[in-house]
């Protein structure tokens, strides 16, 4: 028996020890998102990566987290953010081997005409020392659709005339959207 390594991980150290030249690897908890998804009214299947909802509707998102390591995991941060800028930071508890957790914001977010980009992170802060550091990440992406109708009104002809068959009537229009009005 020799140890054959020593790595430092913050204030923690992981150690491989060899056993007739076999390395036999220190029991390390591995945090995995397995599920993340905004709630209702969002639609889109549970386990995909493309949701959908409404300008206007307030979502909360919900990541699941597992622990798929071989020892208990302490107590870690998870991140959310919305289009690369933190929306939220939680602390979750300590997470047993094998067991899930299913975590819903207690915060919403507005949702925005647009397609945006949500990202969970678990163990942000880089406070457990994982058997596997590049899994931590889930990504969706959600499609908001805009539910405000665009503004038209006629300018032209001016309310009252009348006209008799047949005559050619030119009619002109504005158009007003707070997203964008491409033609009229």
């Amino acid at each position: 028996v020799h140890i054959a390594n020593l790595e430092r991980r913050g204030n923690r150290a992981l150690v491989r020890i060899r056993f007739n030249g076999e390395s036999v690897p220190n029991p390390q908890p591995d945090l995995v998102i397995t599920q993340f998804f905004p709630e209702s009214p969002a639609t889109g299947d549970l386990n995909g990566t493309t949701f959908s909802a409404t300008a206007g509707d307030a979502l909360r998102v919900t990541p699941t987290i597992k622990n798929a390591g071989t020892a208990e995991a302490s107590p870690s941060s998870l991140a959310i953010y919305i289009d690369g800028a933190l929306f939220g930071k939680y602390t979750l508890g300590k997470l047993p081997v094998g067991q899930m957790f299913t975590y819903v914001t207690p915060t919403t977010w507005k949702a925005t005409w647009g397609t945006h980009t949500v990202k969970a992170v678990s163990d942000a802060d880089s406070q457990v020392a994982e058997s596997d550091e590049a899994n931590n990440t889930r990504t969706l992406t959600l499609t908001v659709i805009d539910s405000t109708p665009p503004a038209v009104s006629l300018t032209s002809p001016a309310a009252g005339p009348t006209y008799t068959s047949p005559q050619t009537v030119t009619l002109t229009a504005a158009a007003t959207d707070h997203v964008g009005v491409s033609k009229v």
